[in-house]
């Protein structure tokens, strides 16, 4: 709430991650934060800022953290510095947004002084998986990573229903690898709320290590086809959450899903 109030500082960035951001709840002042719209960047326990910031009607960024992206061991990927001025520095719609060639979520100790000169070794990447789903779907992105938002449900920060009405849906997995029968649970959760009805498509981070990917994915079609929605448009196996480098989701911003050509667009600027 201080960076926020501070008309100094102009973008706050996570440090990295944890498991009680939820704890900030009643200390959160929103009107200060609608008052002071400013960049606010981060992701996983982040995911509760990032709610804030919507209840409070501004956008901000499901992104790399310190540690994770700007302090990457010999410097930042390429693919994360072009991300970060296409979607910081620049008003212009963010646009057709590339699969990374490569990928890393290589564990080096960033206390072990000695790694600092180790770069972290890329897997090459096999592109996205559209998973299901035809032609073209639009809508605001909203989400984050699936472990945090078990936290938020029932709090304030919870969206009203018709809030996921027509929306992109973004969900990512943390570092504890959810073994795939609880992430069918939480799937489960989404059906019975009706939101997965709601949503006009869903993309899915790549998970930490690649751990359980194809489970995953044979879970959401499970899912999909239990509801009925085996025509809602998803893409697994993107370039954000916990696994680098990655690209930034602005929360409310307008994107798109192109099933038949095989890309996804983000069709507006986050920043003014």
């Amino acid at each position: 709430m201080e960076a926020f109030s501070d008309p100094s500082i102009k973008a706050i960035i996570s440090n990295i991650g944890g498991e009680d951001s939820v704890r900030i709840l009643p200390l959160l002042d929103f009107d200060i934060i609608k008052q002071n719209p400013k960049i606010f960047l981060g992701f996983s326990d982040a995911t509760i800022t990032h709610f804030a910031c919507l209840k409070a009607g501004i956008t901000s960024f499901y992104g790399t953290s310190v540690l994770v992206g700007f302090a990457e061991n010999t410097g930042m990927h390429e693919y994360q510095i072009e991300d970060i001025k296409n979607t910081l520095f620049s008003n212009q719609a963010i646009g057709e947004i590339k699969s990374s060639k490569g990928w890393t979520s290589e564990y080096l100790d960033w206390f072990d002084a000695s790694l600092s000169n180790t770069k972290r070794q890329l897997i090459p990447s096999q592109g996205w998986n559209f998973l299901q789903g035809h032609g073209k779907v639009q809508g605001k992105l909203i989400g984050g990573c699936l472990d945090v938002l078990e936290f938020l449900k029932g709090t304030n920060l919870w969206p009203q229903d018709e809030e996921w009405d027509n929306c992109i849906l973004f969900w990512e997995t943390s570092e504890n690898k959810v073994e795939p029968r609880a992430f069918r649970y939480w799937l489960r959760n989404y059906a019975a709320q009706g939101i997965l009805h709601r949503v006009s498509g869903i993309i899915l981070g790549r998970p930490y290590d690649s751990k359980y990917m194809e489970e995953y994915n044979s879970e959401i079609l499970k899912i999909m086809k239990e509801e009925n929605l085996t025509n809602l448009s998803i893409i697994t196996e993107m370039d954000f959450g916990h696994t680098c480098p990655t690209f930034t989701i602005p929360f409310g911003v307008l994107a798109e899903i192109d099933c038949e050509n095989k890309s996804f667009s983000i069709l507006e600027s986050g920043v003014v």
